[in-house]
Order: C-alpha cells, then structure tokens, then sequence
C-alpha cells in the first residue's frame, strides 16, 4: 500500500462561520452591558466607557474581516516514504514557498479534524488544522490514513528504540 498524497487545503468555510458567530455573540454581549451599566455610571465614565467599547468592537470586527478575507491556501505532499513536503500557495495557485517538514507531537486525528503540527528544519513549528471541508472529500480520507499510517511507523520505532536503550 503506498501512502503518497498530494492535496490543497483552503480555508475552511465552518470555521469562518463560527468565528462570525463568536464575533456576533461578543457584540451582542457588549451592548447589552453598556446598556445596564451607562445609566447608572456619571456621564465621565458612562462617556469613555463607551469611547472605549465602541473602539474596541470596531477593532475586533476589522480584525475577523480581515481573516475571513485571506485566502491563504497550502498544498501538502506525503511520498511514499513519509515525507512531508508544505507548499504556500497564492489564489492562482502558484507556489510561494515550499518546505520539507516532520510531524511532531502533539497529533490529532479525529474523523472530521486533522490537526498537525510541523517543524521544518528550521526547528520553528507550524500548526495546520484540516476540517472535512478544507479539503476534497477523498483527499482527506487519503490525509487521514497516510497520517495515521505516519504515526504508527513513529511509534513502532520509538518502541524499538525504547527497548534497546539502557540493556548494558
């Protein structure tokens, strides 16, 4: 069984949903308690309390549009020997950066998220998160077991090397 794959995860749509229904829920939060406490605070603090809230919730909202807004694409490649290659990609398609990486602890693979964290040779680590929709439906099932095929190569050497450690 070979395990080489080569997929394209977008951003997730799921994701981006509920981050505007946190955003959204975090507004209506806001206004309600600047509505129960402004009538009761003088109108020096009723005044910058709201300056402040207001600001606030303007920089929130920018920040959440401008992370919907990115289109930050990535290609990953396992050979057959389990190495893993992570391509930057622009909306075209074209490879911004490429890099060769490990998978590193921790791991998660459950059947709908897959959240990898990679370490390029450069020690620094990248965490990738994978849901269902980033991804065709059969490139993440092909992720899915080329992952888990991945980390139980690791673990079996990691036995092996546990046991051979310290016998003398």
């Amino acid at each position: 069984m070979s395990i080489a794959t080569s997929v394209v995860i977008s951003p997730s749509r799921a994701l981006n949903w509920l981050l505007l229904l946190i955003v959204g829920c975090a507004c209506v939060a806001l206004l309600c308690v600047l509505y129960w406490y402004l009538p009761r605070a003088n109108l020096l603090v009723a005044s910058l309390g709201s300056v402040v809230a207001f600001l606030m919730l303007y920089f929130v909202i920018r920040a959440v549009l401008n992370a919907l807004r990115q289109t930050i694409r990535y290609g990953l490649n396992v050979d057959s020997n389990g190495d893993v290659i992570l391509r930057r990609l622009d909306v075209s398609g074209r490879v911004h950066e490429s890099e060769s990486v490990e998978l590193r602890s921790p791991l998660i693979l459950w059947r709908s998220v897959l959240l990898l964290s990679l370490q390029n040779e450069s020690g620094k680590v990248k965490r990738l998160l994978i849901l269902r929709d980033s991804v065709s439906d059969a490139g993440f099932r092909r992720l899915s077991l080329a992952f888990h095929w991945l980390v139980q190569a690791q673990t079996n050497t990691s036995v092996q090397n546990d046991l051979s450690e310290g016998n003398f």
